[in-house]
């Protein structure tokens, strides 16, 4: 194993991690987590100004501040690619009061590549609860959360929804106690439809084809399941007999053969995702083979093809006719 100093700053300071392993969090594969000072793990993949409100990893979440001790310090270590230990190392609370709390905090976090998470406390001065939370959350648990982009009058917005909060009572809080959190079979640990059909799990899982993905539809990638349209009916599998059942469709370029299977459109024609024939170009256009839509039709010599109507119709409407078929190309 190897101990890090992250160097951090003395107050409400994250600081990026990028870790040799994936780490599931809600069954989302993450592979970079930000430490805070505030004594938590912000694990979301999209910064801003409000890390602690939501996707968090939080042994001890509170406002500390660094610069009141030369011993308070923040430490990471990384131990065989399996696991990753950030641990808040004599750190005391921004706030000084009566109540004792000029005293260090000594705590850690632990991430497994298998999900765990465990919390280790080894100096808890005081009670949690007695922890004032007037400028910062006081927290321990986890946190998830969806993204969602909207745009509106052509400023693109995203919005971050709670769905899931893992909550743990203050009062499991103290000295020389350890507490894990195991995480429960997700929808995500399958990665194909008959996998996601038998998985036994609580969740409500069904395969989307068109984006490849097991889920009941409220995971971190959430927009994706939406603008695949996923939730509509019929386009989710559930079970093993929709899935053996289930045809791929053809991607664009391709058709659907009498066996079920895509085969590449010849040269002339084009088609569009899900196509069941091939489309021919408009007369005198021609496209490559797999062509994807009718922009790829085009005529091979733009001259010679009006030079070929002028002569068609004759000497004394040639200007007139060149102007009528230039109108009718797209």
């Amino acid at each position: 194993s190897s101990g890090i100093n992250a160097e951090y700053g003395n107050l409400n300071h994250a600081y990026k991690i990028s870790l040799p392993f994936t780490f599931p969090f809600y069954g989302s594969p993450l592979t970079t987590i930000h430490p805070t000072t505030n004594g938590f793990v912000f694990v979301g993949s999209l910064t801003h100004d409000q890390l602690s409100a939501t996707q968090y990893v939080a042994p001890l979440m509170a406002q500390y501040d660094l610069s009141l001790s030369d011993d308070s310090n923040i430490f990471y270590y990384i131990e065989s690619d399996t696991r990753a230990i950030i641990q808040w190392d004599n750190v005391y609370l921004h706030r000084k009061d009566k109540q004792g709390h000029d005293q260090p905090f000594t705590f850690q976090v632990q991430l497994y590549n298998n999900g765990d998470i465990i919390f280790n406390y080894k100096k808890v001065p005081v009670p949690v609860e007695e922890i004032n939370d007037y400028n910062h959350y006081v927290k321990v648990g986890i946190s998830e959360a969806f993204y969602e982009v909207e745009t509106r009058h052509g400023v693109t917005v995203t919005y971050i929804h709670e769905y899931n909060t893992v909550e743990v009572d203050f009062e499991y809080v103290k000295a020389d106690i350890g507490i894990v959190l195991t995480p429960k079979t997700m929808c995500s640990d399958a990665h194909s439809c008959s996998a996601c059909a038998t998985l036994e799990t609580e969740f409500d899982c069904g395969w989307c084809p068109k984006i490849k993905t097991c889920s009941d539809g409220t995971y971190r990638y959430k927009q994706n399941w939406t603008d695949a349209q996923c939730d509509e009916p019929n386009n989710s599998l559930f079970t093993v007999d929709e899935c053996n059942n289930y045809i791929e469709p053809c991607t664009a370029g391709n058709y659907m053969g009498d066996d079920g299977k895509c085969y590449q459109c010849r040269g002339n024609t084009y088609s569009g995702d899900g196509a069941e024939f091939c489309i021919k170009c408009p007369y005198g256009k021609t496209s490559p083979a797999g062509s994807k839509s009718i922009d790829d039709c085009e005529y091979d010599d733009e001259d010679e093809h009006y030079s070929g109507a002028r002569q068609t119709h004759g000497t004394g409407f040639a200007l007139a006719s060149l102007v009528f078929i230039r109108s009718l190309i797209p």
